[in-house]
């Protein structure tokens, strides 16, 4: 090739390297992109080590990439090929990506390439890009981001730096310094109707529990079980509480907000059993059914991405 062109361009999921989407119509015999190929398996198991913004370049092809908290959107480009309209098709295939699929069906698939119905509109996108009698109007239209790369020019990457073996002390550093900016507010998304349904169950549940443990307590002479009303109404009132924190968890993220939630469940569940005998079965089987729905939708509540719009 004579110009430089975007050669070929993956999606992968951050965590565990999972290809999601990948554009094959390439020679990988043609300009190193076949070491390139190479580059990119090894650099998926380690793209948790590395900021939002990355390069490696070589004498025959570039690869860039960005990475949000959950997906890695990755371009191997033939040399010489403007670094400006490389992000700025990054950041167009991240937005119609995200804005498509969500966090949710991507952190629960488990096949490789299972969004590969958006193969076509990467592709799309790829010979958009590659058009060469509009490359100077496109970079005009790119200033704020050209003005963006200059203040954070994306981190410079080595070979050596994704092997399996490489140390990455400083990498880690830059991570952790750089990647917030994508959401420094660590808000979640937005509350769907799913999210407004569990919080009503756990109102529903903790105003039970709190009139429960109240009413046994109030009326203990008539509990004719061995153990203590004053227990049993101390139980149902934790109980009450313990459905407030889910809610809080539903709308707000905290570092531990993951393992207190499964500790919040256990408690709630194990609860509910000591006080079976004086639950019926719906009641039993309606608190059961909303601990377990409220778990879900808390675990898979996952934080915003933040999607800037350098539209060309």
């Amino acid at each position: 090739m004579s110009t430089g062109t975007i050669a070929f361009a993956t999606i992968h999921r951050v965590g565990d390297g999972l290809p999601l989407v990948a554009v094959n119509d390439f020679n990988p015999n043609q300009d190193g992109l076949f070491e390139a190929q190479r580059s990119i398996k090894r650099l998926c198991k380690r793209l948790e080590d590395f900021p939002e913004r990355c390069t490696i370049q070589s004498d025959s092809y570039s690869i860039y990439w960005m990475s949000t908290r959950t997906v890695s959107f990755i371009a191997v480009t033939i040399s010489p090929y403007p670094q400006v309209l490389t992000f700025s098709f990054l950041q167009n295939i991240q937005k119609e990506f995200l804005l498509t699929y969500g966090d949710k069906k991507i952190n629960f698939t488990k096949r490789p390439y299972a969004f590969i119905d958006f193969g076509a509109t990467l592709e799309k996108f790829r010979h958009k890009y590659n058009n060469t009698r509009s490359l100077a109007t496109r970079i005009e239209n790119l200033s704020h981001l050209s003005q963006d790369l200059k203040i954070r020019p994306p981190f410079q990457v080595s070979e050596v730096d994704i092997q399996p073996t490489a140390r990455h002390y400083g990498i880690s550093e830059i991570r952790n310094t750089i990647r917030p900016t994508v959401n420094p507010n660590r808000r979640l998304i937005p509350v769907s109707w799913l999210d407004s349904l569990a919080v009503l169950l756990c109102v529903v549940c903790a105003v039970i529990n709190l009139a429960r443990g109240m009413s046994v307590i109030n009326d203990g002479h008539l509990v004719t079980h061995k153990a203590s009303p004053y227990t049993y109404g101390a139980t149902f009132m934790t109980s009450s509480i313990l459905w407030l924190l889910q809610i809080y968890s539903i709308f707000y993220y905290t570092k531990w907000r993951r393992r207190l939630t499964f500790v919040t469940s256990a408690w709630i569940i194990m609860s509910l059993f000591y006080t079976h005998q004086l639950r019926n079965l719906y009641q039993m089987s309606f608190h059961l059914c909303s601990a377990c729905f409220t778990t879900y939708i808390i675990l898979t509540r996952t934080l915003q991405q933040k999607l800037p719009d350098y539209n060309v």
